[in-house]
């Protein structure tokens, strides 16, 4: 017959006939303390988060590449078309002889002016010199006046905030303003995070040197904190053991033949990945691949050592679910996804659907507009449609649905930001 290594037992266990491999299930069925339960539990927890983490990565891997290859030719024929646009309507303004003056009343030539403005902003925010003229010609404040009039709004915002915006010229635009921003948001973010650390670091000292004074005069504490110390120890000193023993069988002078010399490799990879990440879960499960253990054998393990291993799961547990939902937020913010929504390939092929038709709908729109144009006619026509939508003070003549670029991404960060400020009467009343 056969012989395994129990699980953690220093001596062979005769295997039995039918070895259920799964490491998670055999702890709970083998689990009756509430410490082989714990254990169990914690297992199921890891192994369950870390597929979670897994498959959000895979998830943003493949739909990064699909958003990647459907959205931005669209977004840059959006934007052509829109300079396109700007470009025809200000020469048709600039230029009457191109067709009869008459053509166009004030009101039309207003409409087609405002609608030159929303339509030449964007890209002239960005910093196109070109499209920054063209604005400043039809807008009734120009770009420089209204990025200083936001430097300066954006430096008293920040100031109360005690952050320093770096020294930006008077003639930054507002992308520009924005990036400056950020990086200074950042900055102090990463400063308030020394700091918080620092105290916190001081805090755990102060604690611990009460712990060590209360240790010398009480026995039970010092008795505790020797077993915490030690279960630490033996927790460590056991994952490095669990690691001897997968590389020595893993070693390559142990393989029969280049194919099994290639798997050891493999292998040994896979074991010093997850001893740096001091990943339990998967070092036990490579040793019940190795068939080093036997799954079932998790009524057999000493409960000081469990319990160590207990205090590494959980740490484990803590730092994957941190993982999860860091991971979690950036894919909600990249993809555009709804607040809370449960991130599965459906859901993010539905929002890839929405983003494509949207684009999709807003160039037909543009295309058909584009060729609209071109006669007096039809320039009329769109420009009183362009008057009704500008009067119901719609800010998106041609919809987009770009990527959320750094100057959203401060609006947003601005938005909440006074939403928590206090306002004057209040700042009053708490005085």
């Amino acid at each position: 017959m056969t012989k395994h290594k129990a699980l953690f037992a220093a001596v062979d266990a005769p295997a039995p006939q039918q070895l259920k491999g799964n490491l998670v299930t055999q702890a709970r069925a083998s689990g009756t303390s509430p410490m082989q339960q714990e254990f169990a539990r914690l297992l199921a927890s890891v192994e369950l988060l870390g597929s979670e983490l897994q498959t959000l990565e895979h998830l943003h891997s493949q739909y990064r590449a699909k958003f990647g290859g459907a959205l931005p030719a669209r977004h840059a024929e959006q934007e052509a078309l829109q300079r396109q646009t700007v470009v025809f309507l200000h020469e048709r303004l600039q230029r009457p002889e191109l067709s009869d003056a008459t053509a166009l009343t004030a009101s039309a030539r207003k409409a087609i002016g405002r609608a030159i403005v929303a339509l030449s902003v964007h890209q002239a925010a960005q910093g196109d010199s070109q499209m920054r003229q063209i604005h400043d010609l039809y807008s009734s404040e120009t770009l420089a006046k209204q990025d200083g009039m936001q430097l300066e709004e954006l430096r008293e915002l920040l100031s109360r905030m005690g952050v320093d915006l770096p020294e930006l010229s008077d003639s930054a635009n507002a992308a520009e303003q924005a990036r400056g921003a950020l990086d200074a948001i950042a900055s102090q973010m990463r400063k308030a995070q020394e700091v918080d650390e620092q105290r916190q670091l001081k805090r755990d000292q102060k604690r611990e040197t009460r712990k060590a004074a209360k240790a010398k005069s009480d026995p039970k504490v010092q008795a505790k904190l020797q077993a915490q110390s030690q279960a630490a120890v033996d927790a460590q000193r056991s994952l490095k053991n669990i690691y001897r023993q997968l590389a020595r069988q893993l070693h390559p002078d142990r393989a029969e033949g280049d194919e099994q010399r290639a798997l050891h490799h493999d292998l040994m990879s896979q074991v010093n990945a997850a001893y740096d990440k001091q990943d339990l879960l998967a070092l036990l499960k490579l040793q019940l691949h190795a068939q080093q253990i036997d799954a079932s054998a998790i009524h057999a393990v000493a409960e000081d050592k469990l319990k160590a291993w207990v205090a590494l799961l959980r740490a484990q547990a803590k730092e994957l679910t941190s993982d999860v939902q860091r991971f979690h937020m950036q894919m909600m913010g990249e993809f555009q996804l709804p607040y809370g929504c449960l991130i599965t390939a459906d859901e993010l092929e539905l929002r890839l659907k929405q983003a494509t038709h949207e684009l999709d709908e807003a160039l037909h729109t543009m295309r058909s507009d584009s060729a609209l144009i071109k006669t007096d006619a039809g320039l009329k026509r769109w420009a009183k449609e362009q008057a009704r939508l500008i009067a119901q003070d719609d800010e998106s003549l041609f919809s987009t649905t770009a990527p959320m670029d750094d100057i959203a991404r401060l609006d947003a960060i601005l938005d909440e930001i006074k939403q928590r400020e206090p306002t004057r009467s209040t700042k009053k009343k708490r005085r």
